[in-house]
């Protein structure tokens, strides 16, 4: 596979470190995830849906963890310890990443920052994911997926007047920061092995993470002065945004003339697009109001499944608003094989989503479920530490590994 020579470690909880780690498992690399001796990441406990074990009963992970820490090896740790911070040491001097996203100065404390690991390995590549990065005023503040969202804009540019959602469902700022960090990985490893061998430190936030995502509405921004609100959904495209049919609601959007030449045909209203009003991109979105109510009583008169039916024939960009029951099994989803199947360590067989990368000369043919705590800590001391059996149970029952 792609990273099938690499070993990774990862001092990451919550989002954005472990997505980063488990995208460089499905390319191949050898994952080490460093948990804590008591409980983990704290993300194996939240749910909502716990995972099962061979029997059917719930266990003590839950469904976050699984979705974040595939293809990883687990070994638990007491970071307090100098033997576990030892431990740590050994492993980075013999790895190629370490990924770690604990608040700035917390691994610092411990021995375990850049300063203090980057001279055992001069081939190593140690990133950092925090929530503002190592300078700046908030660089000691914790920061999750939420808090950068309310403070790059993103929330209030959703805000609606009848009080709406404000933030996104998922976690976007963590997944989009854990692939920066992947892509930052990479074109250091690339780096590396171009200019001599060394390695480099990588200071990554979700703060600047998230800000460079507001792109051109940023951009427009500095530009104009202006302030984009959730009330205009147009990107200077008319018509767009959501539409209800007779029996339910679609979305759509029209990105050219021709595109509204082949909509007003669509809907048996070829008037539409030799109305002055409606004719050029410029005057849709000058009449934006008067073009999508137009459009929005047409097809209130159609089902959703006609309507949509009559703007793929059109080549119209349209689709329902799914529920994730109808995604799981859209056809298109089944074509692209996306859900996968891994058995977990208490038994169970668990559902997953592939990986969306598609390699032709390196295929990512790996798919493990994400482990149980501890279950990889006799592989981490005794093969590649070269610890005797002795020397592991001793650490075991002091609770320094688990």
């Amino acid at each position: 596979m792609l990273l099938d020579n690499i070993r990774v470690v990862e001092l990451g909880r919550a989002v954005a470190a472990p997505w980063c780690g488990q995208t460089l498992g499905d390319f191949g690399a050898e994952v080490i995830k460093v948990e804590a001796v008591d409980g983990g990441d704290f993300t194996r406990q939240l749910g909502p849906t716990m995972v099962p074990d061979g029997e059917g009963r719930p266990t003590d992970t839950g469904s976050v963890f699984v979705g974040l820490n595939r293809n990883k090896k687990s070994i638990g740790l007491d970071l307090r310890q100098p033997e576990a911070q030892e431990i740590v040491k050994r492993l980075a001097a013999t790895s190629d990443v370490l990924i770690e996203n604990f608040k700035p100065g917390d691994l610092a404390r411990r021995g375990l920052d850049y300063a203090a690991i980057g001279p055992l390995n001069p081939r190593l590549i140690y990133l950092s994911i925090s929530g503002f990065g190592q300078t700046g005023p908030y660089r000691q503040r914790p920061a999750l997926d939420n808090v950068v969202q309310g403070l790059i804009g993103l929330m209030r540019m959703s805000w609606t007047p009848d009080g709406g959602s404000i933030k996104t469902p998922m976690p976007m700022i963590d997944y989009f920061t854990g692939m920066n960090g992947v892509a930052a990985v990479l074109a250091a490893l690339y780096a590396r092995d171009a200019r001599g061998g060394a390695g480099q430190y990588i200071d990554l936030a979700l703060y600047d993470a998230g800000l460079s995502l507001m792109s051109y509405r940023m951009i427009d921004h500095l530009l104009a002065g202006t302030e984009w609100t959730g009330e205009d959904q147009s990107d200077g495209i008319s018509p767009t945004g959501l539409f209800e049919t007779a029996d339910g609601v679609f979305q759509m959007a029209i990105r050219s003339d021709v595109e509204f030449q082949r909509l007003s045909k669509a809907l048996n209203r070829p008037d539409f697009a030799e109305d002055p009003r409606f004719a050029t991109q410029r005057a849709r979105t000058a009449n934006r109001a008067e073009v999508t109510g137009a459009v929005a009583a047409e097809i209130r008169k159609l089902t959703t499944a006609d309507a949509l039916a009559r703007l793929a024939e059109a080549d119209i960009l349209a689709s329902p608003l799914n529920t994730l029951h109808e995604a799981a099994v859209h056809p298109q989803t089944v074509a692209r094989e996306m859900i996968i199947e891994t058995r977990h360590g208490g038994g169970a067989v668990l559902p997953g989503l592939a990986n969306p990368i598609r390699f032709s000369g390196t295929p990512i043919d790996r798919y493990e479920a994400a482990p149980l705590l501890g279950s990889h800590t006799d592989y981490v001391l005794r093969e590649l530490l070269d610890l005797d059996a002795a020397q592991v149970a001793d650490l075991r029952a002091r609770r320094v590994v688990a």
